[in-house]
């Protein structure tokens, strides 16, 4: 038994191929920080490479970014009990972005941002908890359940920038099987559009 989210949170990033070599710390804030950062990172360039005026990336950049994406939500929902999440999406856009069953009740579209008013702050988020060096200066770790949230868009939208056709509207449903003894997940990206096939991505095990 873990005593918090957090530590469980941490300890299943551990178990995942694309975080198996994460270095050694007692502080889950930094476990989850190191792969929330490394993970921004790389989806950085599959999500704006036009507006950076760079060329399309190598399908071997995606699917790192992907599989990163993939391994932070499986291993949250394995610790949350999550079972599943969807991110609408119209126009390439992200229009909605929802939990089954909700951490903290959490919830986001593009009209009414994230809710409810609570996951606003580290300070009334349920997910953090004060990190013993900031502590002091009164200051949270940057581990939030909104980032999740925010990974599940960035990651659905980072799955239909990879696919060789376009595709404007869909859904993509993230599938977590915490009967795993590790994290797991499965991505489906179902298009609108009935002449269009469903792809699906599962995280590496």
């Amino acid at each position: 038994m873990y005593p918090s989210l957090l530590e469980a949170f941490a300890e299943g990033l551990r178990l995942t191929v694309p975080f198996n070599d994460l270095p050694a710390t007692t502080r889950p804030t930094d476990v989850i920080w190191i792969t929330a950062n490394s993970t921004n990172l790389a989806l950085r360039l599959p999500l704006y490479h036009l507006k950076l005026g760079k060329p399309r990336p190598k399908s071997s950049t995606y699917n790192h970014a992907i599989q990163s994406g993939l391994a932070i939500l499986a291993s949250f929902a394995h610790a949350a009990g999550t079972r599943q999440a969807i991110v609408r999406i119209a126009g390439g856009e992200r229009k909605a972005i929802s939990f089954q069953k909700r951490p903290a009740s959490a919830n986001w579209t593009c009209v009414h941002a994230i809710s409810p008013d609570l996951l606003h702050s580290n300070f009334t988020d349920p997910l953090p908890r004060p990190d013993e060096a900031l502590a002091p200066a009164g200051m949270m770790a940057e581990v939030s359940t909104r980032g999740v949230v925010h990974m599940a868009g960035k990651t659905a939208l980072t799955i239909l920038h990879s696919l060789p056709e376009e595709i404007d509207d869909c859904t993509v449903t993230y599938v977590f099987d915490n009967g795993f003894l590790r994290p797991h997940a499965r991505a489906v990206l179902r298009p609108v559009e009935a002449n269009k096939r469903v792809h699906v991505i599962e995280l590496a095990q």
